[in-house]
């Protein structure tokens, strides 16, 4: 008979039949009991369904092959050998009222193997589904960790939903999503690890990306003493305003047909952006080190004979400008959302973000995410051809206001020593990252002259939305054991400073072939804490993060 977790990384794509987690039948019985006694905790609207101590055999191959972010295939593979894991897995099932179950994962290793900490993760676009491959590199790590499906159950393929948001209708399962879920999976997994050790962790830290950054967002701002370090990566905290400034360019791409601009275009216009960019920090390298240096101009792009996939005509120059300007109030002047950052041209979701096509996922040219829970099932793209940018946009966002996670006050967080380390790739058209520096730099005004030592934000060249990217986009931003020195795993860095007060500095970036750490290593790059950006020193070379050095920028 397969196993529930089994069948689980059989779904998550972690495991083959050949290769099943099993029950240790030959363990210490002691260890057996002290996992599965778990069970009796379950008190009130928290059941534990399962606690058990299993063995998980996982090759390099089956990480490799299922990963987004393929981490501890480069350790595993070495010799083709199987490393095997031994721990306690505990499912969880919250129910904070009728009908919105929240399901978690706790996953611990034996107490020998325990860091002592504590690690919540985060998920992606409209989770609906626990992220196994993030519990396993916690895992790896020596966490005590744990994941959630945030109690939106979409269901199926989950990421692949292009109407998965519309779950948001039902006001419960939109609460869990906003800031239950991941509140309730923290307190209950606490509990679960107080039990199985016998004792509290130390330290809490909590590291999410996109919908992730989000959870992170709601954690730092709703439950300021649920985590002492947080890494809040590419955050899902303005969706309203990105919900509008995606109609905004909607608007913008089909005010006629020939405002339209399509993908085969893309390309050309990435190579405009690095002409006009690349060199403007001192050295050619197919990377922006700073978009806001660059004042990116698609009009010298404009045809000058026939249209072609190498030329923008004058309607598309138009569209372009509006998207990369952002969108303001009319009136005011006052922005809503800044747009697309110059480098981000390449990505899948710019497909949708310019060409307004579909790439199979919840970023959708019809849809608008969460905002379609205050502008209704029944909302078409069309109506912001039309839609007043003053007062519906004023409108709009008040009514989102309370879906949102983007208060900017996070003094309850830092005055109770909380450390927070937000991060994004420049390449991002999913988040535009002026919006995320936006936040970073307002938040930043309430903390004040303790800034330093609470706060820290890396943005890195030529990563795209989470990662991957033509930049060198590895450092240890997830969870993810492929090497745990602070200077290129941002968690260590978290772990570090939380636990030992070591702040983080610059952190060092790798480009591996084909993205998969078991392949050469193409180029290092320093990530700078922001403000500061990567300068060549101009003899070195430049895929080595040795001949570069954090500096300040010109004032722009």
């Amino acid at each position: 008979m397969t196993s529930t977790l089994t069948k689980g990384l059989l779904t998550a794509g972690l495991l083959t039949s050949a290769a099943p987690i099993a029950a240790l039948a030959a363990a210490d019985p002691a260890a057996v009991k002290q996992c599965e006694s778990l069970t009796a905790i379950s008190k009130g609207d928290v059941k534990i369904t399962m606690a058990r101590l299993v063995e998980q055999p996982m090759t390099a191959r089956q990480l490799q092959d299922s990963a987004s972010h393929p981490s501890a295939a480069n350790k595993l593979d070495k010799g083709g050998k199987t490393t095997k894991q031994t721990f306690c897995r505990v499912e969880v099932t919250i129910t904070p009222v009728p009908g919105a179950d929240i399901k978690s994962e706790v996953w611990m290793p034996l107490k020998d193997k325990w860091n002592g900490r504590f690690l919540g993760t985060g998920n992606g676009s409209s989770a609906g589904q626990i992220q196994y491959k993030t519990l396993l590199e916690g895992l790896n790590m020596g966490y005590a960790v744990t994941n959630t499906d945030v109690g939106t159950h979409t269901g199926g393929p989950g990421y692949a939903d292009p109407e998965s948001f519309r779950f948001g209708f039902n006001p419960e399962l939109r609460t869990n999503y906003v800031w239950r879920g991941i509140h309730l999976m923290t307190t209950s997994a606490k509990q679960v690890v107080q039990a199985y050790y016998g004792k509290a962790h130390e330290k809490a830290l909590f590291v999410g990306c996109s919908t992730g950054g989000g959870e992170a967002g709601a954690e730092l701002q709703r439950f300021p003493e649920d985590y002492d370090g947080i890494i809040m990566g590419s955050p899902g905290i303005y969706f309203g305003q990105l919900g509008l400034f995606q109609g905004y360019a909607y608007a913008a791409t089909h005010q006629t047909p020939a405002h339209t601009i399509p993908r085969e275009k893309l390309p050309g216009l990435a190579a405009e952006v690095l002409r006009q960019c690349d060199a403007l920090d001192g050295v050619k390298d197919g990377l922006i080190e700073n978009p806001r240096a660059c004042k990116f101009d698609p009009a010298p792009m404009t045809c000058k004979g026939a249209d072609s996939n190498a030329c923008m005509t004058p309607p598309q120059v138009e569209a372009l400008k509006k998207i990369y300007g952002g969108l303001h109030n009319p009136r005011t002047k006052e922005v809503i959302y800044y747009g697309l950052q110059p480098g981000v041209e390449l990505a899948d979701a710019t497909r949708v973000r310019i060409s307004q096509e579909s790439i199979g996922s919840v970023i959708n040219p019809t849809l608008f995410g969460p905002l379609a829970w205050v502008l209704g099932p029944d909302w078409k793209a069309d109506n912001f051809k039309t839609f007043d940018w003053d007062k519906g946009s004023d409108e709009v966002l008040k009514k989102f206001e309370e879906f949102g996670n983007n208060k900017t006050n996070i003094l309850p967080f830092t005055n109770r020593g909380g450390k927070l380390i937000m991060w994004a790739g420049w390449g991002d058209p999913n988040f535009p990252e002026y919006n995320t520096a936006r936040y970073y730099e307002e938040a930043g005004e309430f903390v004040g002259a303790q800034k330093d030592q609470s706060m820290r934000m890396y943005l890195a060249p030529g990563v795209y939305h989470c990662g991957g990217g033509p930049g060198p986009n590895q450092f240890g931003q997830a969870p993810n054991d492929f090497d745990m020195s602070p200077e290129k795993n941002l968690v260590v860095a978290l772990d570090q400073w939380v636990s030992k007060g070591v702040a983080p500095q610059a952190m060092i970036a790798t480009k591996f072939a084909d993205d998969k750490e078991n392949k050469p290593v193409l180029r290092t790059r320093p990530v700078c804490p922001y403000p500061k950006i990567a300068k060549w020193d101009g003899k070195g070379s430049i895929d080595d993060h040795k001949s570069f050095a954090c500096v300040t920028p010109p004032q722009e």
